[in-house]
């Protein structure tokens, strides 16, 4: 059985990113994933 989640967190940079991804209990079996996501302006 797969499960998923998704989760969004604001860092300052891709390193702080993946220090805080590090930090996921599931990481130590599984994979995380790392992605900046585009913000427009309305």
């Amino acid at each position: 059985m797969t499960k998923g989640a998704c989760a969004v967190y604001t860092c300052v940079d891709l390193d702080e990113a993946i220090e805080l991804a590090s930090q996921i209990p599931s990481a130590r079996w599984g994979s995380i994933e790392v992605r900046p996501i585009m913000l427009f302006d309305q």
